[in-house]
């Protein structure tokens, strides 16, 4: 199933692979790694805490702005 998973989302072009459900995420991980796969694999939790944490350096309300945070970041 996982694989199947993953085949459906690279065929997607997803970008960054996100879940709430850490085990699945584990998973998936583990069977992206195994294939080499570039892919960002991250808990939604992470996610959000770039976010935050990009809005607190930048003293920015988080807004549509978000989208354009600098290289090293992830862009939603």
């Amino acid at each position: 199933m996982g694989t199947d998973r993953l085949t459906d989302h690279y065929e997607a072009g997803t970008e960054i692979l996100t879940a709430t459900d850490m085990s699945c995420l584990m998973h998936l991980k583990g069977l992206a790694d195994k294939k080499q796969s570039t892919l960002p694999i991250m808990h939604l939790a992470e996610i959000i805490n770039q976010i935050i944490s990009w809005a607190i350096q930048k003293h920015q309300p988080i807004s549509s702005e978000t989208r354009n945070m600098p290289n090293g970041m992830m862009k939603l």
